[in-house]
């Protein structure tokens, strides 16, 4: 994005940020799960909602700003299904509710990309909290464990509810690669159900899909990685991060899988030559999330001849940008 063309937008939507932040507030109001009075609520809603645009117009964009966004959503107690549908639908159709169509379509992929970074790391907040339960409770007191149990179980309802009600998928993947927990709406869309997927290798179930493998050997090296995944006529924004241990070390996977198959989609059909070989596979890093200097040793090239090839794509495409590229290239099934 230009320096002009953000600064513009930047200072469009920061003019708006109250009103943003005040028909979130509106919108989370009728859920009744903040743990927050109503003045502090409005309060901190204010703050998240100015981060969120800083992050929405950062450059280089980094989706990965949205992870504070997540966690302070779960520690203000906003985790419910309906806090998360309310946030979910409320701040795309605000933060673009004054702009000009140009300018929604440039931040559509942004805002996306954002929101799959601020679900999976609710979801992980939420899921960190229900394992840090669980250890506490061996250590609790006798007297205390029937609380904390229940504390659990409500915790577990709570992210229970929200991966039916919301079409995502939430995921995890061991070191090995087997995928040791599944559950969500979106599972339906696939036709498949966590019974049919816990147990297996994720290698076996994404056999058809090499973007997933690679995408999962990525998070398993420490990458946080962001795709568009075309699946069974859906299309899914997913995110990939890995998971860790007490002391720094990765002990699997932990992925989110938003369906945005009903969202606008803001480029038009690709109509231009076949891509060649070399063009699919560089179009296929790009898609893993990897940046220049990794696609550079990937293919053994320098920067500069990455740059090229990129310049080439994007010229070949129609595109401007990464997102917009691999964006055209689920859509198109170009991968």
């Amino acid at each position: 994005m230009e320096f002009t063309q953000r600064a513009i937008l930047l200072q469009r939507l920061q003019a708006r940020s109250d009103a943003i932040a005040e028909a979130w507030y509106h919108a989370l109001l009728p859920t009744g799960f903040s743990t927050r009075s109503l003045p502090q609520l409005r309060q901190e809603l204010g703050g998240l909602t100015e981060s969120l645009i800083t992050a929405l117009l950062t450059e280089p964009f980094a989706p990965n700003l949205g992870d504070l966004i997540g966690v302070a959503l779960a520690n203000l107690g906003l985790q419910s299904p309906e806090s998360m549908r309310a946030t979910l639908t409320v701040l795309p159709e605000t933060l673009v509710a004054t702009l000009s169509k140009e300018d929604g379509w440039l931040l559509f992929p942004r805002i996306m990309a954002l929101h799959a970074t601020i679900a999976s790391s609710l979801f992980g907040a939420v899921r960190h909290r229900i394992t840090t339960a669980h250890e506490q409770n061996h250590a609790a007191l006798a007297t205390a464990h029937a609380a904390v149990q229940m504390r659990c179980q409500r915790m577990e309802e709570h992210l229970r509810a929200i991966t039916l009600h919301i079409p995502v998928v939430l995921f995890t993947i061991d070191r090995k690669g087997i995928i040791t927990f599944i559950v969500g709406r979106g599972l339906a869309a696939l036709d498949v159900t966590p019974d049919q997927i816990v147990g297996r290798a994720i290698v076996e179930v994404a056999s058809e899909q090499p973007t997933i493998v690679m995408a999962v050997e990525a998070a398993l090296r420490g990458e946080v990685v962001n795709v568009l995944i075309h699946a069974n006529a859906r299309l899914f924004e997913t995110r990939y991060a890995p998971l860790f241990d007490d002391i720094g070390g990765i002990t699997g996977v932990i992925g989110v899988s938003l369906d945005i198959t009903e969202r606008p989609q803001p480029l038009p059909a690709n109509e231009g030559p076949p891509l060649t070989v070399d063009e699919q596979i560089l179009l296929g890093l790009l898609a893993t999330g990897r940046t220049n200097r990794q696609i550079g040793q990937e293919l053994g090239l320098g920067s500069k001849a990455v740059e090229k090839r990129l310049a080439k794509l994007f010229a070949k495409l129609g595109v401007a940008t990464r997102t917009e590229a691999v964006a055209l290239a689920f859509r198109e099934r170009l991968l």
